[in-house]
């Protein structure tokens, strides 16, 4: 492991730390975690949005192609299919 894998490593040694995930992943890997701040924030609104114009069974469903759809993409490149 790398040192910053390390640093990471000790601070989330016990299962919970009190430093946020974001701070910790952005100390270990010297990276802003303003992008995942920004995404939350245009995100939100637009959940918002969905939740109350469109009905749940779509929805869901909508939501588990997208899980299936990701993970499939992540086996074939695990495999180099892609």
């Amino acid at each position: 492991m790398d040192a910053n894998a390390d640093r990471c490593t000790a601070l989330c040694k016990k299962g919970r730390s009190e430093v946020p995930f974001s701070l910790t992943l952005a100390w270990a890997t010297g990276r802003s975690s303003s992008a995942w701040a920004l995404g939350g924030v245009v995100a939100a609104p637009l959940g918002a949005w969905v939740v109350r114009h469109v009905r749940p069974r779509p929805a869901l469903c909508v939501v588990g192609l997208l899980v299936i759809a990701l993970s499939l993409r992540t086996l074939l490149k695990h495999f180099n299919a892609i």
